[in-house]
């Protein structure tokens, strides 16, 4: 069977019977297709993840990249289909080591990204202490009071010795 050769399925839906056809296989694009378009549906407009949709973007992006199902344009009624019995009938005719390669792919892309996003924040976050402590020690004013209490004479900003 090629990444082209569809079989025929059928499923019950809100007791509505339907009849699809699913591949067992992506090709390559297929896959990178899939990949983006989870990857880029569970964030927001901002950029923040989602990670409630999560579970639902990754089965309608399987749904609709395995088969030729055609998701309902209502958000509520497409949701439902990825919970009922559709998703077990897709799931029973596609190709498992596949599919559980994007997955992981996908993961780890987003723990990176989130990891990428945490550093930054974090860094950002040290480089406004240093800057804090650099313009205190200049002004010699505001210093933390355990920075204070080390500091000895050599080290004194000019402005606070030429006061003296």
């Amino acid at each position: 069977m090629t990444s082209n050769d569809y079989v025929a399925i059928e499923a019950w839906i809100d007791n509505k019977h339907v009849e699809f056809k699913a591949k067992k296989l992506l090709n390559a694009s297929e896959v990178d297709v899939l990949f983006e378009r989870i990857i880029t549906s569970v964030y927001d407009e901002d950029g923040e993840y989602m990670p409630q949709y999560f579970e639902y973007i990754w089965r309608r992006g399987v749904i609709e990249a395995y088969t030729d199902f055609v998701m309902p344009e209502d958000t509520d009624e497409a949701y439902l289909c990825c919970y009922s019995e559709l998703w077990d009938s897709v799931l029973n005719h596609i190709a498992y080591d596949q599919l559980n390669d994007i997955r992981s792919a996908v993961d780890s892309h987003i723990l990176q990204k989130e990891q990428r996003i945490c550093f930054g924040m974090q860094f950002k976050e040290l480089m406004n202490d240093i800057n804090t402590i650099t313009q205190a020690m200049l002004n010699f004013e505001h210093l933390p009071e355990w920075l204070a209490e080390s500091l000895d004479d050599s080290v004194m900003p000019l402005t606070k010795k030429a006061k003296k």
